[in-house]
Formats: C-alpha cells, sequence, structure tokens
C-alpha cells in the first residue's frame, strides 16, 4: 500500500470561528483556536479531522459500513484511523486597502515554517510549490522594511494604515519574480509579504461580532473571528487509495458549490471553506 504526502490548502469563503473552549474574562466571550506557540490563527488536527468526517458522512454518504477507506482513514467505534491529519496553520490573512477590497498578506516566519516541514516531510525537491517557498523565503530573510509587494503600486496606496506615500516611504520593496507568485497559486497584485512583528499585531486583533441568544434570556456575547479569505495549509500523511476515495473526493466536490464546513455557528454561514492540493508525492 503506497503511501503519499501532501499538502493542502483551505480557502474560508466565510468568516471562520474555531472556537478554543478557552475561559476569557476580557471583553471577547469566544476566541478562536490559537497555536500555542506561534499564537496565530489555527484549526487544530482534531477539529479539522473531524469536520472532514462530518462532510464525508453527510454530503458524500460515506460510512464506515459501505465504505472501506472511510473506515482506514478515520476510524470506526474501536479502531483508529491509520492516516494522518496535521493542524492547518495560517498561510495568509487579508488586509484592507484603499487601492483593492483587500491583499492577501503572510510573513516570513510563515514562509519558513512551510519550507522547514516539507522539508522534514520529505517533499521533493523538484515540487514548485517547495521552490517558489524557498526563493521567496529567502528573499524575505534579506529584508527589514514593513511589506514586500509583487507589483507597483499607486502612490497614494494604502495598506492597513500605512501610506505609501509619506510616512510610508522606503518601507516597501517591490518582488520582481512574479513566476514565484504564479507558483504559489497566486493573482497579480494579490500576495503581500508583511514583517513578522507587523503581522502579529494583525492577527493579535482579529475582527469581533456580538451576537445574540435567541430566546427569552436574549443574552449578548462577544466573538472573535477569521475573516473570510484567510488561508491555512495541512499536511496529509496516508495511504494513496484513502487520499484517492476521500480527500480528491473533497477537493473536487468543495469546489463544485459543497464546501466543507469547519467551526461552529453554521447555521448563520460561519466556517464554509474550499480545500485544494497544493503539493505532495508518494513516499519512496
Amino acid at each position: 500500500m503506497a503511501t503519499v504526502k501532501d499538502l493542502y490548502k483551505i480557502t474560508a469563503l466565510t468568516n471562520l470561528h474555531v472556537g478554543s473552549g478557552d475561559q476569557n474574562y476580557g471583553i471577547v466571550d469566544k476566541l478562536v483556536q490559537r497555536d500555542p506557540l506561534s499564537r496565530l490563527p489555527v484549526i487544530h488536527a482534531s477539529s479539522l479531522k473531524g469536520a472532514l468526517k462530518i462532510y464525508c458522512r453527510e454530503v458524500l454518504g460515506m460510512t464506515e459500513a459501505n465504505n472501506p477507506p472511510f473506515r482506514n482513514s478515520f476510524g470506526s467505534e474501536h479502531n483508529q484511523g491509520n492516516d494522518k491529519y496535521f493542524s492547518a496553520h495560517l498561510l495568509t490573512i487579508p488586509i484592507r486597502s484603499n487601492v483593492k477590497p483587500y491583499f492577501r498578506a503572510t510573513c516570513p516566519s510563515i514562509l519558513n515554517e512551510i519550507y522547514d516541514l516539507m522539508l522534514s516531510f520529505n517533499f521533493l525537491a523538484t515540487d514548485n510549490f517547495l521552490l517558489a517557498i524557498k526563493k521567496l523565503k529567502d528573499a524575505c530573510n534579506r529584508w527589514d522594511k514593513k511589506f514586500l509587494v509583487f507589483n507597483d503600486l499607486p502612490v497614494n496606496a494604502i495598506i492597513e494604515e500605512y501610506a505609501f506615500a509619506g510616512e510610508f516611504d522606503n518601507k516597501t520593496e517591490v518582488f520582481a519574480d512574479n513566476k514565484i507568485r504564479d507558483d504559489l497559486g497566486y493573482k497579480k497584485e494579490d500576495l503581500v509579504i508583511v514583517r513578522d512583528d507587523v503581522f502579529m499585531e494583525i492577527c493579535e486583533n482579529l475582527p469581533v461580532v456580538a451576537r445574540n441568544r435567541m430566546d427569552k434570556h436574549k443574552n449578548l456575547w462577544y466573538e472573535e473571528l477569521v475573516p473570510r479569505q484567510s488561508e491555512f495549509c495541512f499536511f496529509y500523511v496516508g495511504a494513496k487509495e484513502n487520499r484517492v476515495a476521500i480527500l480528491d473526493e473533497i477537493v473536487k466536490i468543495s469546489s463544485q458549490g459543497m464546501p466543507v464546513q469547519i467551526g461552529a455557528n453554521a447555521t448563520v454561514g460561519y466556517g464554509f471553506c474550499k480545500i485544494e492540493k497544493s503539493a505532495g508525492h508518494e513516499a519512496r
């Protein structure tokens, strides 16, 4: 049985709230899951695997009885699954601009971590995604400006509160190798690399919305969100036949109008996501 190692990208089509379950005594009652080391938003492996399992049951009609790959991958009541689904770590987050609704922003630390993980999982050195990550992270390690963009922007451009004219002079750099951007799967003028400290500040101040409980108590609470169009990536290691029967089907169906729902509040439209394969290979 061939083993495959794959990297998948999750795009949040709607606002996402995968709750941490932590007790919080500040103004925000319900916080999103965060990586315990970086404090960046994350989808823990148990939450992700559970969402994919429910999707296979309810959308693809798979059960332990009628689908051996489903049983082998996710396990059953008496046996654990054989495949490994890793936590989904933040890849990009949308940041506002006056020249377009948003840019997709990432940071050098994220690029370095993805590259190191891909090496740890022995991804092929010829993989276009891996090569693009390497070239981009190497470029990022040579600069200390707040933003790295792939195209010239108008002088009146603003990214978050930073203006390209005036106080933003000498704080940005244009990266000319658009093939890297293309190999990562991004469109023209879509991707922005943000210095680590700026990116952390953005992620520490995620949107917060007020919610009302629709019952006689009418309680009000506040909920942290990961904004729509945020992207995560996760690793899958498992049997090729399970991948073909499950994740390949999820990728196909989630792009055809049946997105995967991850996290809480599905009835108010939260957490609907598209899943795509970014890179992968069979283990030797």
